[in-house]
């Protein structure tokens, strides 16, 4: 059983690690340990724990005397996570095919739908977090809980990059692409899925403008409100 504090440093993290995943809280955005103890109801040093494994997963850059702040890729590294992606998306997705079940088929479909839901509503937020659990579904029915864990993190940091360097708003080739997956992977066509994904990754990669933009500064009680 986990202890009082263990469940509140997960759910501290968890409430910030989702807030990065849909670019609420942008890169660059510093994490004020008083701010949100208050937010949150929570121990400051709960939070600090909070923030120090946030900083383990790479989303959360922690620095000697400045404070803790939401991390902030430089083109480099979004090349690093870009191609990070390849190497393990590529490599598991014709397992995962294979192993897809009825249901599993279904919550595909289904995330299919919510990013359509989402382009329609114009809801940017809605798209990047569906888009990202596309990837992320893909790599729970291969069911290497070690790859999953690799790929949300990297899926977290991407979410950063494209927060950061994105040209526009326009998801639909995204979408698009996901479909044309979805679709070989119905018909079975295996051979073809690891070029597919990693065609949908350089497409990704290629629409992001890889400069510096800045940012406005959030509200942090509102974006936990």
């Amino acid at each position: 059983m986990k202890t009082f504090k263990a469940l509140e440093v997960e759910r501290i993290s968890d409430a910030i690690y989702k807030a990065i995943i849909e670019q609420r809280l942008k890169a660059g955005t510093r994490l004020v340990e008083t701010r949100l103890a208050d937010i949150f109801s929570a121990n400051r040093n709960h939070v600090r724990a909070a923030i120090e494994h946030l900083s383990l997963r790479k989303v959360v850059t922690v620095e000697t005397n400045k404070g803790a702040y939401v991390a902030n890729p430089g083109p480099e590294e979004c090349k690093e996570i870009f191609l990070a992606r390849r190497v393990v998306e590529c490599g598991m997705i014709s397992d995962a095919a294979k192993q897809c079940t009825r249901q599993d088929f279904q919550r595909l479909q289904d995330i299919l739908d919510r990013e359509r839901q989402a382009e329609t509503g114009k809801s940017r937020q809605g798209l990047v977090k569906e888009s990202g659990e596309f990837h992320l579904e893909l790599a729970r029915i291969h069911g290497n809980r070690r790859l999953y864990e690799i790929l949300e993190d990297l899926v977290a940091s991407s979410s950063l990059v494209s927060g950061l360097y994105e040209k526009n708003d326009d998801f639909s080739d995204t979408i698009n692409e996901h479909d044309i997956i979805f679709n070989a992977i119905r018909k079975k066509e295996y051979d073809s899925l690891p070029a597919l994904m990693a065609g949908h990754l350089s497409s990704i990669e290629r629409k992001l403008l890889l400069r510096y933009q800045e940012q406005e500064s959030p509200d942090l009680e509102s974006i936990f409100a």
